[in-house]
């Protein structure tokens, strides 16, 4: 025999679907505000990443076209000493490449809110491909960049080494205490009076092979400077196309 009656029993069974129904309402009602929060914390990281994306494109504006006067100046020396043969007109140009060559310029975007994304998972929360995949490549892209870097500047600074032996810069305006090696990486901003002996430089086979190793170095270099400010373009654009706010 039954200790409760039907009516007692369909009473309980109907309290139990109140509570379970309130305690499903309940982890529904939580589970959207927290997506609520969710999506309100990557748009809020979209909208930083659209701000860091265009400081990146107007930082690789304001730097390209130095990488464009270093390369014509490169392209130079190389010319110049595969003919064995410097002409007066080209002398300028002669002397930039000398000091480009020397050194090799680092190059680091901003990358703080692509490091926040992927750090505090919100990468992954972020439904467009393309954007996403973009953002992992940038991030992929800079720590190759600066792995590199120790490698192919230690070709650059043997050939800066070496060329201390045939090349001085006198300072004919600035500070007067400075090693030749900042002399030389400096002789593109500064006044600046080169002296060399063109015949040396092109009969030594050391320089030569050390150039063109140090050419290697910028190439590469270069080349992942393009391919980071490509990729800013590509979050940049991205970004211009997909709907997100605050």
């Amino acid at each position: 025999m039954s200790i409760f009656s039907k009516q007692q029993l369909s009473i309980f069974a109907g309290e139990l679907v109140v509570v379970v129904m309130g305690i499903l309402i309940a982890f529904q009602v939580e589970e959207w505000r927290e997506k609520r929060q969710a999506d309100r914390a990557l748009n809020a990281a979209l909208a930083r990443l659209h701000e860091e994306a265009k400081s990146n494109l107007a930082y690789c504006a304001n730097w390209m076209p130095r990488r464009q006067d270093v390369g014509s100046g490169v392209e130079q020396v190389y010319l110049s000493l595969s003919r064995s043969e410097l002409r007066a007109e080209e002398i300028p140009q002669f002397e930039k490449g000398l000091a480009a060559v020397s050194m090799l310029p680092t190059f680091n975007l901003q990358l703080t809110v692509v490091d926040e994304m992927i750090s505090t998972g919100l990468l992954k929360d972020l439904e467009d491909d393309e954007l996403r995949q973009a953002v992992a490549d940038i991030h992929q892209a800079q720590r190759t960049a600066d792995a590199s870097y120790t490698t192919r500047r230690e070709s650059v600074r043997e050939l800066a080494e070496v060329l201390r032996d045939y090349i001085d810069v006198e300072l004919l305006e600035g500070p007067t205490i400075m090693s030749r090696e900042r002399k030389l990486t400096n002789s593109l901003e500064l006044e600046t009076r080169v002296v060399y002996d063109f015949d040396e430089l092109a009969a030594s086979r050391r320089i030569r092979n050390l150039f063109f190793e140090a050419l290697d170095s910028h190439a590469d270099q270069f080349g992942s400077i393009e391919s980071l400010c490509a990729l800013a373009g590509r979050i940049d654009g991205r970004l211009d196309m997909i709907n997100y706010s605050n």
